[in-house]
Parts: structure tokens; C-alpha cells; sequence
């Protein structure tokens, strides 16, 4: 169980601060059970109510200051995401993306990328719009946890991405 005050990774709405955990009044008639409250921290005007024994949605802590350090660390030695193709690749970024796990981001950012390059060196101009989405998300993703707890930009925190997975924008 999270607690008050405490940073949290939504599965749909990011990162979030646990506001309060009980019953909201338009739930207590129709589903009397224990709730979350979440805000988001990018958009104060966005709150979450989702049962504290949610299944549906995923919920996670977010990092914390130290562990975004230690991740970022560990980017020089993130492979690019493997084994997929055209087809796959929208099941298989679900899949990693309900987590909003950071290495399976950071190895799909890498994967991308790459695959621009290489677009880019055939002479073709640029992703196709599946794998710009897929490449929007997993930056937003990633980008957004590291930005919240370290408290930089997340033009910052993506400079910072970019050059320890050896990429360039």
C-alpha cells in the first residue's frame, strides 16, 4: 500500500503524488471501498481516484532520487530492443509500455533511434508513424519519471538519455 505524500508511476497518467487514500464521496454510495487520490504532477488539475486493490491499471512507486541515478548509470549498457518487426511492434511496446518500466523505455528509445539512423543512411527520410508513436510514448515515458524526481527539464533529463545511450537527436 502507498502512502500519502509518497511519488507514484500510474499506468495512464504518469507520475503521480498519493493525495489522499479512502472513500471519494461520489464512490461512497455505489462502491464503498478504499481509494487512492492521486495528482498528477505535471497537470495539478488532473486527479485520479483508482481502488487500492486496482488490477486493471498498473501502479507502481516512481524512482527515487537515487535510483534514477543508478539508472542512468546503467544506460551505456542497455541493448536496443530485439525481436520485433512491423507487425509486433505495436503488441510488444504494449506490453512493455503498461509498466512503464524504464529499462524496457530506454531500450525501445534506443531501438528506435537506431532504426531512424539507419532509415535515415538507406535514404529514407524518417519513421513511420507507428514507430514515432511508440517512440513519442517511450520518451514521454522515461523522460517524465527521471525529469519529476530529479527535478530538471525534460529537455534536460532527454540530452542526458540521449548521450548515455551513445545516441545522437
Amino acid at each position: 500500500m502507498f502512502k500519502i505524500g509518497e511519488l507514484v508511476v500510474h499506468g495512464t497518467a504518469g507520475v503521480c503524488e498519493v493525495m489522499e487514500i479512502g472513500t471519494p464521496e461520489l464512490y461512497k454510495e455505489k462502491a464503498p471501498k478504499q481509494y487512492y487520490t492521486l495528482v498528477s504532477v505535471n497537470d495539478s488539475s488532473k486527479i485520479i481516484y483508482t481502488p487500492v486493490e486496482n488490477v486493471k491499471v498498473y501502479l507502481r512507486s516512481a524512482m527515487s532520487k537515487i535510483q534514477c541515478e543508478q539508472f542512468l548509470d546503467s544506460l551505456p549498457d542497455v541493448e536496443a530492443k530485439e525481436g520485433w518487426n512491423g507487425r509486433t511492434m505495436i503488441e510488444e511496446f504494449r506490453a512493455d509500455a503498461t509498466t512503464r518500466h524504464c529499462i524496457a523505455c530506454a531500450e525501445w528509445i534506443k531501438a528506435l533511434y537506431l532504426l531512424q539512423e539507419k532509415k535515415y543512411q538507406n535514404g529514407k527520410k524518417q519513421l513511420t508513424g507507428t514507430e514515432k508513436n511508440c517512440l513519442r510514448l517511450a520518451e514521454t515515458y522515461l523522460y517524465e519519471e527521471l525529469a519529476d524526481v530529479l527535478v530538471m527539464s525534460v529537455a534536460e533529463v532527454k540530452a542526458e538519455v540521449l548521450k548515455r545511450l551513445g545516441l545522437t537527436e
